[in-house]
């Protein structure tokens, strides 16, 4: 077993004997954590009266208390069924699996060949990245946790809840199982992120740029009723009960299309007349209304939806996501190298920090070697490797760049 323990808390109270005697609750001491946490401080200021002494007793104990929380120390852990590398990676061994027990409760276990790390700890919570494989996730409740799953480019947050979380780094797709509790799970292709609750199942393909979510356990399969015998000939059948209509559906595109109703949203489309949807509609449903329209195979309505929101609202998130999508249709369904590069370099251009960056310009640096060959490639792999050292072109872009 390995052993990670928390820092002695036993100095967290020693102001207490000083602010006692004192009755002057000193200044704060101010703590500075990760940026990935929020920075707290808080200045404790008093007059030393002795006849206020009981008072500042009080205030001394209080002030102590908050002393305390702000120097609270970080999580421990321990390690089950693998040895932890520097850096607090660890890898499950084939067959087995690895466990992470934090000293809150919380447990991770990862399924055997399966690859992550701690990348932090705080008083509140961890940042755990999986790399690959299956990690079960049992993260107990606690008021002001905060706790961070990093797979790949998705982010999932969580204060208290049980999950199974699967990232395959080959075919950059997440999956995500909710048993109890939510979460909210950000990725490219939901930059504002996925709303979970418990039963429900995610899918997110990372390069394909889309989500799906959907019951975790598919509905189970109606009962044929039992054979009823025939009532006697002087009784009456008994009259059929009228079953009632569900009611219509208020969904939006974007959530229809977020669970794979993409036949509907087609239908829908249809029944409004296209002419009047793509010059009518607002953003979201214009690419709600793309995407249906790829994921069912119509690339001719996808493109023209995706142009329309260009057209119609330039400058916009969508608007940029939309000359992404372009360039990945132009050189996925057309072969169209040259068109694929020239929205690539629309989209970096128009969306430096946008969420599809990392595969736009891995995108474009493939494209350009297939294109143009290794020489015209090296500067885009230099600078893939030096933006997204980790990213998902890292291995291409540093054979790009190997010695013949």
């Amino acid at each position: 077993m390995n052993r990670h323990d928390p820092s002695d808390d036993a100095s967290a109270l020693a102001p207490l004997v000083d602010l006692a005697r004192a009755a002057e609750p000193p200044p704060s001491p101010g703590a500075a954590g990760d940026r990935s946490y929020h920075r707290v401080r808080q200045a404790l200021r008093g007059r030393r009266r002795r006849w206020l002494l009981p008072m500042a007793l009080a205030g001394g104990l209080a002030a102590a208390g908050a002393i305390y929380l702000l120097r609270a120390p970080a999580l421990g852990f321990t390690v089950d069924g693998a040895a932890l590398a520097e850096g607090g990676y660890l890898e499950s061994p084939a067959g087995a699996e690895a466990a992470v027990h934090f000293s809150d409760g919380t447990e991770v276990r990862l399924e055997g060949r399966s690859r992550g790390r701690v990348a932090s700890t705080s008083a509140r919570g961890a940042r755990v990245m999986l790399e690959r494989g299956r990690a079960r996730v049992k993260v107990v409740p606690r008021k002001g946790a905060e706790w961070q799953f990093d797979a790949g480019p998705c982010l999932v947050q969580v204060t208290g809840t049980k999950f199974d979380l699967r990232w395959s780094d080959d075919d950059q797709v997440l999956e995500l199982g909710l048993s109890s509790g939510s979460v909210i799970v950000r990725g490219p292709p939901a930059p504002n992120g996925v709303a979970m609750h418990a039963g429900q199942r995610l899918v997110m393909d990372v390069r394909q740029g889309f989500a799906r979510l959907e019951p975790l356990m598919p509905p189970a399969a109606p009962v044929a009723p039992a054979a009823v015998e025939p009532p006697p000939r002087e009784m009456p059948a008994p009259a059929e009960v009228p079953v009632p209509r569900s009611a219509p559906r208020n969904e939006s595109w974007s959530e229809r299309v977020l669970a794979g109703e993409f036949p509907a949203v087609l239908r829908e489309a249809r029944r409004r007349g296209i002419e009047e949807v793509l010059r009518r509609e607002d953003a979201p449903d214009l690419m709600a209304l793309a995407e249906a329209s790829r994921y069912s195979g119509v690339t001719p309505l996808a493109r023209r939806a995706l142009f329309a929101v260009r057209t119609r609202y330039p400058g916009s998130l969508q608007a940029h996501k939309a000359a992404f999508l372009l360039g990945r249709m132009a050189e996925d369904g057309d072969g169209d190298l040259a068109g694929a590069l020239a929205w690539y370099s629309r989209y970096l251009e128009d969306a430096p920090g946008g969420a599809f960056r990392d595969e736009a310009l891995g995108r474009k640096m493939t494209a350009t070697l297939r294109l143009s060959g290794q020489a015209r490639a090296r500067p885009l792999a230099e600078e893939y490797l030096r933006r997204f050292p980790t990213g998902s072109y890292a291995s291409p872009a540093r054979a790009i760049l190997a010695p013949p």
